[in-house]
């Protein structure tokens, strides 16, 4: 079970009349506890300009960009991190972790 620790808005200008292409994006920094262990969601969110988002769990991150022209996806999780992966996803679907497939 993850447990969320704190969730706070980064943006002043955040407006549910603006958020989708009038800069009142909502950007929540979100902190949460799993197994003992630390993380955090930084929403970087643009709108209707797309998804951007950094998810920092231990070693382990991933980071999504779907803001530029090309879609940027990093991450090191694998399949090893599956237990964890699928319970955060599970509890936060609206940022979703896929895993790097093992080569």
């Amino acid at each position: 079970m993850i447990k969320i620790i704190s969730y706070e808005e980064q943006n002043p200008y955040a407006d549910a009349n603006k958020c989708n292409d009038g800069g009142g994006y909502f950007q929540p920094l979100i902190t949460f506890e799993y197994n003992g262990k630390i993380g955090t969601i930084d929403d970087a969110n643009c709108g209707d300009f797309g998804k951007r988002y950094y998810i920092d769990f231990g070693d382990k991150y991933y980071h999504y960009d779907g803001v530029s022209c090309n879609t940027l996806e990093e991450t090191n999780f694998t399949e090893e991190d599956n237990e964890f992966v699928e319970v955060f996803n599970k509890t936060f679907p609206r940022y979703r972790i896929y895993p790097k497939a093992r080569r």
